[in-house]
């Protein structure tokens, strides 16, 4: 008896071990499809009721991360070394998420805000989702809204198409003298600068239509330059930016005729006959008036200046032999393109009789086309810089371009229409889009994390995916907004992503390509009361660190 007891105890014990075994897989994989479950709406899924859907399902309540699809076996990834690391990686991200949304104390003095995350990270590959935290929650994604901006421009356009600026005429041209308007007919094109390496500078383009214009036999011009800017609806300026910050190089006015990013450059060189003081492009409808003083050679030099409506004043010194410079702003993109415009055809000695006027609404635009200025560089160009240098007026170019294009207006709202009705395109639910502007510089530009992971996954399976993963930053890339963080040599060509900044808000998300070459799409939205101190940028890399090392063995 104590013999069969002593086997029988021996074969209980072997069927416990095999028992355990099989629970420690199985069930493992149970407990972490629990711990992150699928989103109730997966890529394949969304995109066949988006195809049969009326609408942008803008007025969807946002869905849960939690359903029937949880437990699909497709989403169970089989692999135990897998499972561990992911969730190894998983409890990381979700303690370095309760420090940030319960900051610690130095003695009885709180270090910073209490931060508000939405968080959300998934692989493409596998399709699991590795970490969660109020993903569904709608906060300020401040430029993270570029990623939408530019996907669906992507979408809409295709990466080579080219915005046109057209000059046209249907006066006649008699002995010379063209017999009637000029118009300049806004397209939205943001290319006319050589700033970021696009070509020639907005001056020299100018030069280049003017020359057209005389091989054309034009020498004096009857009538006036009109500026066409009805592409866009007249709201240069959203009514959600910042009042105090319109004017700042984050912060300028949307028009459809865009000349050097609407900067004014002035500078002042020290010579022998005073200060000479000059203002790049040539503008017509600026006067400079100067006091700047030239001190001796190698002495310091420093100039200021202050604008009053059309004067610019322009003061300071400046060292014999050297020169100083100051940019300013117009605030007024259209009509400086005009006066550049009228600058240039005087350099040429063409004169123009009636000066400068707006196109008035409803009036016809001339059909005959004397010159047609294409971008300088395609679409993608434009996102690449949109996305990689964070330039707002770029992404609210774009956004009106697209209002003005797919819903027959150049507005702002009509823009954040087309941007909804690409996501229906893409097979991404738009209930976590809540953007009223392109930038994200507007605070009410609301997204989730949810959304724009799914984004973010759908444009990684797009003909576009490339060329959309490329227009973000890297580490330490020189000209992105990731020059200064992410410089280790595992994140070099392994993380590609859009940082958002914005008062009370902070955002990065992106791909990230694990130790094992697996890519994952994640995002890391956190709001919080600027008054109490920010400072979650250093978080927002840790969450990255963690999700690098997902697969790692």
């Amino acid at each position: 008896m104590a013999r069969r007891g002593r086997k029988s105890k021996i074969s209980w014990g072997w069927l416990c071990w095999v028992a355990a075994t099989v629970l420690a897989v199985g069930g493992g994989a149970a407990l972490l499809s629990r711990s992150f479950p699928a989103s109730a709406r997966s890529i394949g899924s969304s995109r066949q009721s988006a195809a049969s859907a009326n609408g942008s399902r803008s007025d969807t309540a946002p869905q849960s991360p939690t359903g029937p699809e949880a437990g699909s076996a497709s989403l169970i990834p089989t692999s135990l070394g897998r499972l561990r690391s992911a969730a190894v990686a998983s409890r990381e991200v979700l303690g370095i998420v309760s420090e940030m949304e319960n900051p610690k104390k130095k003695g009885k003095q709180v270090v910073r805000s209490a931060g508000e995350v939405s968080l959300l990270a998934r692989s493409i590959e596998q399709g699991d989702l590795l970490a969660q935290h109020r993903p569904t929650a709608m906060l300020s994604g401040a430029s993270n809204t570029k990623l939408f901006t530019t996907a669906a421009a992507l979408t809409l356009w295709g990466p080579e198409h080219r915005f046109e600026t057209r000059f046209a005429s249907d006066a006649p041209v008699r002995d010379g003298v063209l017999d009637g308007d000029l118009w300049v007919i806004g397209g939205g094109d943001p290319t006319w600068t050589a700033r970021y390496g696009f070509g020639d500078s907005g001056s020299e383009l100018l030069r280049r239509v003017v020359a057209a214009l005389a091989g054309r036999g034009i020498r004096s011009i009857r009538g006036k330059v009109v500026l066409d800017e009805r592409l866009f609806v007249d709201e240069p300026y959203h009514p959600g930016w910042p009042r105090r910050d319109r004017g700042e190089p984050h912060a300028l006015d949307v028009g459809p005729l865009l000349l050097e990013r609407d900067a004014l450059l002035i500078t002042a060189r020290g010579d022998s006959d005073g200060a000479q003081v000059s203002l790049d492009p040539p503008c017509t409808l600026f006067e400079l008036k100067s006091t700047v003083r030239v001190g001796a050679p190698g002495s310091a030099s420093s100039i200021r200046v202050a604008r009053s409506g059309d004067e610019i004043r322009v003061s300071g010194s400046v060292a014999k032999g050297a020169s100083a410079g100051a940019t300013i702003y117009s605030l007024q993109p259209g009509l400086t393109f005009g006066g550049a415009l009228l600058a240039a055809l005087a350099d040429r000695g063409i004169l123009v009789s009636g000066g400068l006027r707006r196109a008035a609404e409803g009036e016809l635009a001339p059909s005959h086309v004397l010159v047609l200025v294409p971008s300088q560089v395609p679409l993608r160009e434009i996102v690449k810089v949109t996305n990689e240098a964070s330039d707002n007026l770029f992404a609210d170019m774009l956004l009106k371009s697209l209002g003005a294009r797919f819903e027959g207006e150049g507005s702002f709202a009509a823009g954040v229409r087309a941007v909804r009705g690409a996501l229906q395109r893409l097979g991404v639910d738009a209930s976590g889009y809540g953007a009223v502007d392109g930038s994200g510089l507007a605070a009410d530009s609301k997204l989730s994390a949810a959304t724009t992971v799914e984004l973010l996954t759908a444009m990684a399976r797009s003909p576009y995916s490339q060329i959309f993963r490329d227009s973000l930053a890297s580490g330490g890339e020189a000209g992105g907004t990731l020059r200064k963080r992410f410089l280790e040599p595992a994140f070099q060509g392994r993380l590609f992503a859009k940082t958002g900044s914005l008062d009370g808000a902070t955002a990065l998300s992106g791909y990230v390509i694990s130790a094992s070459g697996e890519t994952i799409a994640f995002s890391c939205i956190t709001n919080y009361d600027e008054r109490k101190g920010g400072g979650f940028k250093p978080d927002e890399d840790r969450i990255v660190r963690a999700l690098r090392e997902v697969n790692d063995r």
